[in-house]
């Protein structure tokens, strides 16, 4: 210490400030402690009662401090997604088999004439020339020609009536004549259509004339006229759908 300071060189005044002091500190020191001891109680009043309804603020008394509590972090909601069932595959039908190509009809290919056809089983070749192949059942007047030319320039309907007039030197005037502008496979076309009798039967004929490249077709098919609309008509059908040429 040094030994020239006096502490009571400054007489009261010195003790006097300090008196002043520490009596603040001490008022502060005081303040806090009452705070806290008002805060206590009241937070756990408030723990023990649950959060306020009104987003966990909590109206203090006059004079006290306001305690604002956070509400508790809600758990989230996972909202489901919706189901989707995964679209099955539409199944397409198989086709119905087609009794032309069933095993009751069988495939005759001709390369010499360049073409060929389906025809029901039992039917053979029974006439092969140069421009016409006649195919026939084995039983019964049911019988198929195919006749071709190839001279570009031929007229449908000239050609048919020339058919018909050889036709009626032959067998005779055929009955129920008629000539039918049409279409086949997309291509102009002619049916001659005519019924005569034969063997105590009525048999009825279509031949249909067609344009072919180069040329022209005739297929005259020979049913009978009892059984058409039941069996000749579907014969008919099938022969003129399946014949190709090639």
């Amino acid at each position: 210490m040094d030994p020239s300071w006096n502490p009571n060189q400054y007489g009261g005044r010195v003790r006097g400030r300090d008196s002043v002091i520490i009596a603040a500190w001490v008022g502060a020191a005081s303040a806090v402690i009452v705070s806290l001891i008002n805060l206590v109680p009241l937070f756990f009043r408030n723990e023990a009662q649950g959060p306020s309804p009104s987003a966990g603020v909590v109206t203090p008394s006059p004079g006290k401090m306001a305690v604002v509590l956070s509400p508790e972090p809600s758990q989230s909601t996972l909202t489901p997604l919706p189901s989707h069932s995964p679209e099955l595959p539409v199944e397409t039908p198989s086709p119905a088999i087609d009794p032309a190509l069933s095993e009751s009809w069988l495939r005759h290919d001709d390369p010499e004439h360049g073409f060929s056809i389906r025809l029901p089983r039992g039917w053979r070749v029974v006439e092969k020339k140069r421009s016409v192949v006649a195919f026939n059942a084995m039983s019964g007047p049911r019988c198929l020609y195919v006749d071709q030319t190839w001279e570009a320039s031929t007229d449908l309907r000239s050609w048919a009536e020339s058919v018909a007039a050889d036709w009626a030197r032959r067998e005779g005037v055929p009955l129920n004549q008629r000539f039918i502008k049409t279409t086949y496979k997309g291509r102009p076309a002619l049916d001659w259509e005519f019924t005569y009798r034969r063997g105590g039967e009525t048999l009825r004929v279509i031949d249909r004339f067609f344009r072919a490249d180069g040329g022209s077709v005739a297929l005259m098919y020979t049913g009978v006229l009892s059984t058409w609309e039941s069996e000749d008509v579907v014969i008919h059908e099938k022969l003129m759908r399946t014949f190709r040429l090639h």
